[in-house]
């Protein structure tokens, strides 16, 4: 692939509302335009803050296309609603409409990236397109793994989050609070993007070490690209378990090499469609499981600890 072939067709990204999230997929899309990338960013306006209003129009009007919402009744909610919440349902009762503006736009649209917080109307559509679709978590690992356990734990959250067996807690106190409140619309949207994660198909990590845990854990296959620290020795474990891949030739923080936007491109499809790894990560999520659960490797682990202490 050459440069020339990314301008060939382009990247959609999705951002919902909020200066919290628009801000960065803003940044992530100029990152990728500087490497070659053809990118569009939906828009939908007028926008709900006066900054948001103030960033869109600091772009260039063509990399903007808008995004016509489908009709939005917010009196159906509390009156106490968050308006950047209510802008996050009505773009996710929305996506139904985005394959029709998707087949307007020229040059074609390649793949799609979507804020989390619309994750879980708009990644069905994506696959039904049959769109390769990459989810934007603007957070921390640790929130975006309360989001994806979210779905299996009791509502109202009312103690501490567990996830992994105890790899990872999340104390009561760090909860946001309207996960305490299972009638709150944030709660509903965070459940529901939390479920939308069980289609993702893979992961892309600078291998951390909870990162790669929690993949290991969800039984997600993981691209490992080190960023610096220990990261390199705990991406070793990454093929070698069988979790995923890790290209060694990548650069990290030691290095000054570019990786070409061309070679991430071919390496990431590469790892895509590598369905054997898909099958070998899930059968190590299955054993994470087990090894957590009453009896298991890790159960019978934590028992021998006890007794020595």
């Amino acid at each position: 692939m050459s440069s020339g072939d990314t301008k060939l067709s382009q990247v959609l990204l999705i951002p919902s509302s909020g200066m919290g999230h628009l801000n960065p997929i803003v940044r992530l899309a100029k990152a990728l335009s500087d490497r070659g990338i053809s990118i569009s960013l939906l828009t939908v306006r007028p926008t709900i803050t006066a900054a948001e209003s103030s960033l869109l129009s600091s772009l260039p009007s063509s990399l903007l296309i808008d995004f016509p919402l489908a009709p939005f009744d917010p009196s159906l909610f509390p009156e106490s609603s968050d308006p950047v919440t209510l802008r996050w349902e009505a773009i996710r009762r929305s996506a139904h409409l985005l394959p029709s503006l998707i087949s307007t736009i020229s040059p074609p649209v390649s793949s799609l990236i979507i804020d989390i917080t619309i994750a879980s109307t708009f990644l069905p559509v994506a696959v039904a397109a049959n769109i390769p679709c990459f989810v934007y978590f603007v957070s921390f690992a640790s929130m975006l793994a309360l989001c994806s356990v979210s779905p299996f734990v009791p509502h109202p959250i009312s103690t501490d989050v567990k996830i992994a067996g105890g790899v990872l807690k999340i104390p009561y106190s760090s909860v946001p609070p309207p996960l305490r409140d299972p009638n709150h619309l944030f709660t509903t949207q965070f459940i529901e993007n939390g479920r939308a994660l069980t289609l993702v198909a893979g992961f892309l990590s600078h291998s951390g070490s909870n990162s790669v845990m929690e993949a290991a854990a969800a039984g997600l296959k993981m691209l490992a690209w080190p960023r610096g620290g220990d990261h390199r020795v705990i991406a070793a474990s990454v093929p070698r378990n069988g979790l995923g891949i890790w290209p060694e030739n990548w650069a990290w923080e030691a290095e000054e090499r570019v990786v070409a936007a061309e070679e991430i491109a071919v390496k990431v499809r590469e790892f895509m469609a590598d369905e054997k790894l898909a099958e070998t990560a899930a059968k190590l999520g299955a054993a994470a499981t087990a090894a957590v659960q009453e009896g298991g490797t890790s159960d019978q682990s934590w028992r021998y600890l006890i007794t020595k202490l």
